[in-house]
């Protein structure tokens, strides 16, 4: 039941979002994101009294003191002097040889200014195969293909959007942000950032081979510069364990007021077992007076960082 309420409450904001759009008369994209077999970690049962966390203490970061300075490095003895140089080089050396006389040439430019490329029409990884001042992009009346479009604005991971052209080129309108697409983690923004996330058309329908990167934000700390205005960094769970954090919508409830989706919280917090709460971590146990660091069970990692939440 508890997975049946996430996955409606993501339906309800991605709604949300595209109606917001088209009451404004722009058009909303019609690209999702392809997580909704995934689930919100902190939307699982948590026993019969939710206020008594069901996972164990997060231990705290240990104390590793200051380290102490590395000692003067001690000066190298006088170097041995030099052997004899090497006798004249040969008086008559080979001249050089004659330079290519065929070099290959340059890509042959696209007819409308840009470079040609692999992907058909253009490429959505190397951006090439459009002109000048247009971005490869997913074509969205004729998905899954590809297409060179306008940039309307040069929007990036920290910005909203409502349709393609608001995203600059590598990125693409994705359920109200802009997403980078990408074709392995180290295209994605470090260390939170992993190239995870696949995409679908409005009505279901995956768009194969494609891939963007999840967000970098980090949802331990309070302000999250990596994401819109207004958007809270959340932990995100998907359907074969994948676990990463994006940026959502942020609502008005305070610290430990009741909830049902994350999307109710304010900035800084989750929906956590039915109450919106802090998150902290293994690099951070703190919470607020009288709370203790409990981690979620499962567990909850991204990279070597276990996440939790103050309770």
């Amino acid at each position: 039941m508890a997975l049946h309420r996430s996955v409606v409450s993501i339906l309800a904001l991605t709604l949300a979002v595209a109606l917001g759009a088209c009451a404004e008369g722009e058009p909303a994209s019609g690209i999702l994101e392809d997580d909704l077999g995934g689930f919100d970690p902190g939307d699982q049962p948590s026993g019969d009294d939710p206020s008594v966390p069901t996972g164990d203490p997060l231990p705290a970061p240990p104390d590793e003191g200051t380290p102490l300075p590395e000692p003067d490095p001690e000066p190298d003895p006088d170097p041995a002097p030099d052997p004899d140089p090497d006798p004249d080089p040969d008086p008559d050396p080979d001249p050089d040889p004659d330079p290519d006389p065929d070099p290959d040439p340059d890509p042959t430019p696209d007819p409308d200014g840009g470079p040609m490329c692999t992907g058909t029409p253009c490429d959505l990884l190397a951006q090439c195969g459009c002109p000048d001042n247009q971005a490869c992009d997913l074509d969205e009346a004729n998905l899954p293909a590809n297409a060179c479009r306008e940039i309307a604005a040069p929007g990036r991971e920290n910005d909203t959007c409502v349709a393609l052209a608001d995203c600059d080129a590598g990125y693409v309108c994705v359920s109200g942000t802009c997403r980078r697409y990408c074709g392995t983690d180290a295209e994605c923004s470090g260390p939170r950032g992993q190239c995870v996330i696949r995409l679908t058309s409005d009505d279901g329908q995956p768009i194969p081979d494609v891939v963007t990167c999840s967000s970098n934000c980090d949802p331990d700390v309070a302000v999250h510069p990596e994401c819109p205005n207004g958007y809270g960094c959340r932990l995100r769970r998907l359907a074969d364990d994948t676990e990463y954090s994006r940026c959502e919508a942020a609502g008005t409830l305070g610290d430990g007021a009741a909830c049902s989706a994350s999307s109710q919280c304010r900035v800084g917090l989750q929906c956590i077992g039915g109450a919106c709460l802090e998150v902290c971590s293994s690099n951070d146990t703190t919470c607020p007076a009288g709370r203790g660091c409990f981690e979620f069970s499962p567990q909850f990692f991204i990279g070597d960082v276990q996440y939790g939440y103050c309770l």
